[in-house]
């Protein structure tokens, strides 16, 4: 059985990648593997290359901060309370735009793709990981760089 869960802004560990402080705000194990949530802080300029998640959907919600997000064809700009669903299967990426340090939540059913964050904090922990490294990361949780 699930039980409520309330996770606090201070109660969950700041994680470092790709530039971005992520925080794991629900966990999949605490959703019985349905989604996860994700809190994430780009920095101007920063946001991932094109990918394609062949497991999950994703949901943006921008809470602060200007991004531009590209879904398929269509790019898009996004501000404070834009929503952006990118489906399995579907090539998409985005990018803080803003002169600003950005801030979404962002929701990926089925859950278990936060884990993909942990172990990268683990690969930039020392220094930059080689980008065969990052893509064999991506590749264990069906991320396909492209």
């Amino acid at each position: 059985m699930l039980e409520p869960l309330l996770a606090l802004p201070d109660s969950v560990p700041i994680y470092h990648a790709f530039g971005d402080h992520i925080r794991i705000r629900v966990p999949s194990t605490q959703t019985g593997g349905a989604l996860s949530v994700i809190e994430l802080q780009p920095p101007p300029g920063c946001g991932p290359p094109p990918h394609v998640h062949h497991r999950e959907h994703e949901t943006f919600f921008v809470v602060e901060g200007e991004f531009e997000f590209q879904v398929g064809d269509e790019v898009i700009r996004a501000g404070p309370g834009a929503i952006l669903f990118a489906p399995k299967e579907i090539p998409h990426r985005f990018q803080n735009v803003g002169a600003t340090e950005g801030r979404m939540v962002v929701t990926l059913a089925p859950g278990g793709f936060e884990q993909f964050f942990v172990e990268a904090h683990e690969l930039f922990a020392d220094s930059p990981p080689s980008t065969e490294a990052v893509f064999a990361l991506g590749k264990k949780y069906d991320l396909e760089f492209l």
